[in-house]
């Protein structure tokens, strides 16, 4: 093995740091042997929040209205309100964007756009996991921060 990587988009900090201390274990134990580490940060990946659910799962109906709310990732997401990591999502989404959750299990379509939420009507219902990925149409990625103020918090 010549590159050892820690992606910081899993896990919490302090089973991250174990996965780090037993790279620098093994290091210690073969000296002979080089390897590099490769810390791979967040970056603009867009996540929902925990859900309530013991499960952290959700099923999410087709038909049903929901409220995406940005910057209160720290509250627990539920079906009628999906809260996202972003604050600046408004800045980039207008109505009839299709927004994907958790690899597309679940799809929405912005009805309408507020100071610091969204409205939109679930088009494809389904199963939705706590932490999973949100992911915005035609680019929008593109608009939001490359380094987060999470990614400097995992640095230091």
């Amino acid at each position: 093995m010549s590159m050892a990587r820690l992606n910081l988009s899993h896990g919490t900090l302090k089973q991250n740091l174990k996965l780090l201390n037993k790279f620098k274990q093994a290091k210690r134990l073969r000296p002979h042997k080089s390897c590099g580490f490769m810390v791979e940060l967040r970056g603009r990946e867009i996540r929902i929040s925990k859900i309530m659910e013991p499960s952290n799962q959700m099923k999410i109906r087709a038909g049903s209205i929901v409220n995406l709310i940005a910057g209160q990732f720290d509250q627990p997401s539920d079906a009628n309100n999906f809260r996202i990591n972003t604050a600046e999502m408004q800045k980039v989404l207008k109505p009839n964007d299709v927004i994907y959750f958790d690899d597309g299990k679940v799809i929405g379509i912005i009805i309408d756009i507020q100071p610091s939420s969204a409205r939109m009507e679930i088009k494809i219902g389904g199963v939705m996991k706590g932490c999973s990925q949100v992911r915005f149409t035609s680019g929008k990625h593109a608009h939001l921060a490359p380094v987060t103020n999470q990614d400097i918090y995992d640095l230091s």
